[in-house]
């Protein structure tokens, strides 16, 4: 009993220690082009390190937009309401964390969640109901993860496996494309115990103990979790992520890089997304052809994020 308390307990300061991912105005462009209302990937940057000057003429403030689509949010998703999404996405995310030590790298936590930032504000679903949180794993795994409620779980071997910032803005586009098409919220619904699983996250709203209730809820989330989606999934999320990386300025080509590293690092016995994913060759397939729809242009500020990018991963 202390062990799970102890694991709800992790769960709990991760989710709240974390950087909130914040919203703006988006464009319905897919070009990638600096629109009205549209941020590029330089001036995020600058708002998360100066929030009070980051107001621009003709754009929707981040202040009024999160207002603007929490507001929305209870109007959304009535069969697992964003409480209870958030709530199961926790429980799941501390059971991730009675596997896997974070691996405790601030800078690094700060440049992922930064990262995550620019490729959710000017995305479909730039709030959620307690924000997006990105954490890394202390394993050599090659894995990530994503719960219902917008938690992100990269294991430092991951991290290590990428090349450029726009590499690993590829793997958590995939897992940001995951949440916002509801993948886990799919896997939640399709379980028998979704009930008892609304049921316990309730309870854990109300901040009343039901420790029986969420070892159940945590148990039949993750089975789902640890075992993958579909392939279909897999390919929707893959081809979501071309259009994130895209439309905040990223280079959509990088996915096809991450996948090619990820090929040459593992096998059909590996572990991690080995055993989680569709192989990266059949990835590969279906990127090349998502990639028919982009061009893949290197624009002046590529050296800069490459050079952000090497200062942190000489801190791994």
């Amino acid at each position: 009993m202390k062990r799970t308390l102890r694991i709800m307990a992790v769960a709990a300061l991760f989710c709240c220690s974390l950087p909130l991912a914040f919203a703006a105005s988006k464009s319905n462009s897919s070009s990638g082009s600096d629109g009205e209302g549209k941020y590029t990937l330089s001036e995020v940057f600058e708002m998360i390190k100066n929030p009070d000057k980051s107001k621009k003429k003709n754009k929707t403030s981040v202040k009024e937009t999160v207002k603007e689509t929490s507001e929305a949010l209870s109007k959304a998703n009535e069969d697992i309401p964003p409480e209870e999404a958030y709530y199961l996405g926790r429980a799941v995310a501390g059971k991730v964390f009675g596997s896997y030590k974070r691996y405790k790298n601030t800078a690094l936590d700060t440049y992922l969640n930064e990262i995550c930032t620019a490729l959710v504000i000017n995305s479909k679903d730039p709030v959620l109901y307690n924000g997006y949180h990105v954490a890394v794993l202390d394993s050599n795994e090659l894995n990530a993860f994503s719960t219902p409620g917008g938690h992100i779980l990269i294991t430092k071997g991951l991290v290590k496996c990428s090349n450029s910032e726009d590499s690993l803005a590829a793997v958590l586009a995939h897992e940001i494309a995951h949440i916002q098409l509801k993948h886990p919220l799919s896997a939640i619904k399709t379980s028998r115990n979704l009930e008892v699983l609304a049921n316990a996250a309730n309870t854990a709203m109300k901040g009343k103990e039901s420790e029986a209730a969420f070892a159940k809820c945590v148990d039949s989330i993750t089975d789902n979790f640890s075992s993958g989606y579909s392939q279909q999934n897999e390919f929707n999320a893959d081809t979501t992520a071309l259009r994130l990386l895209n439309d905040t300025g990223y280079d959509p080509k990088a996915m096809l890089d991450m996948l090619k590293l990820l090929d040459a690092n593992t096998n059909e016995n590996s572990t991690g997304f080995g055993k989680t994913h569709p192989s990266p060759k059949l990835r590969i397939a279906n990127v090349q052809t998502g990639l028919q729809a982009y061009t893949s242009l290197v624009d002046s500020s590529s050296a800069a994020r490459q050079k952000r990018y090497d200062a942190v991963m000489k801190k791994l």
